[in-house]
């Protein structure tokens, strides 16, 4: 169990006039890790992030709160999972004021080798600027996998919120795309 932990990273470099990342108020507990057991990992903190360059100040601050549930085979190895992870973003300025207001959620369940679903969305206030979804079967013990992915509705408000980071915009695109991925001999073809 880790309670109030600071986790800080800062960058220094000609490149940049300098940077600093953090994880604040970081509470991890970790109940039950062991082979052949169930675990159950619950994290929470506060993100932070400011740089500067060429004299502009760019803050980033948001809050994390993550809940996983860990089925373990003999070898250690996850035969089962659900998660529930939700990143809502706070204070921002800079090159990171487009990302006010938006929620990044992540949730998903693995059990008896079926991936039902991974889902990532991402929200901005009550709109959906995109989702991700893959399911299918997946086999951790063999390295196999027959997955499905969908990535419906991901739009210009999503993208253009990159705008300033990488110097151009998107105009108004909507993309979805679908497809499938597929792992066979222990992950080699």
């Amino acid at each position: 169990k880790i309670q109030d932990g600071t986790v800080r990273f800062r960058q220094e470099g000609k490149d940049t006039d300098g940077a600093v990342y953090e994880l604040t108020g970081l509470n991890v507990e970790v109940d039950r890790l062991g082979n052949g057991s169930s675990t159950v990992l619950k994290m929470g903190g506060a993100i932070g992030i400011r740089m500067t360059e060429g004299g502009q100040t760019s803050e980033f601050a948001a809050t994390l709160d993550e809940s996983i549930t860990i089925s373990w085979n003999d070898e250690l190895l996850p035969v089962s999972f659900e998660s529930a992870v939700a990143l809502v973003v706070g204070k921002v300025s800079g090159v990171f004021a487009e990302f006010a207001e938006n929620r990044v959620e992540v949730s998903g369940k693995l059990e008896n080798n079926e991936l039902n679903p991974l889902l990532l969305k991402v929200s901005k206030a009550d709109l959906l600027l995109g989702s991700l979804s893959v399911s299918g079967p997946l086999n951790v013990d063999e390295g196999s996998a027959d997955l499905q992915f969908e990535l419906a509705d991901l739009n210009q408000n999503l993208l253009n919120q990159f705008k300033d980071l990488v110097g151009f915009s998107f105009g108004e695109p909507t993309v979805s795309a679908s497809g499938g991925l597929t792992l066979a001999a222990g992950g080699e073809a």
